[in-house]
């Protein structure tokens, strides 16, 4: 009987180990698209849809770029307001050429 008990059992445990390894894979969430902004040509509404950047914010970049073009992203940090951090949770979605296509806030990692 004690034979039987661990046959058994190994059988089950063998059966239940290769269901869990043909079981569907979980599905996991469609990373989020996101367009991006061009910090030289966008309006001041389309600045605002950036995490952190409101309305006077938004109005310094502007007045930044009208004297100096955005060369690189990162110039971003010499307008008053915008440090280091909020450029490195921002930069995935910053660029200083092509278009704006950026529609709705996007969903960028926390302050930190």
């Amino acid at each position: 009987m004690n034979r039987h008990h661990i046959l058994l059992t190994t059988l089950f445990g063998a059966l239940l180990m290769a269901h869990t390894a043909y079981a569907a894979p979980k599905s996991t969430p469609a990373p989020q698209k996101t367009g991006v902004i061009n910090i030289n040509t966008a309006a001041a509404g389309q600045l605002e849809l950036l995490p952190g950047i409101g309305k006077a914010k938004a109005q310094r970049v502007i007045a930044y770029r009208t004297k100096r073009k955005f060369k690189k992203a990162y110039e971003i940090i010499r307008v008053r307001g915008i440090g280091r951090r909020t450029f490195r949770r921002l930069k995935s979605v910053l660029r200083v050429s092509g278009p704006t296509t950026l529609q709705r806030r996007p969903v960028l990692p926390r302050k930190g």
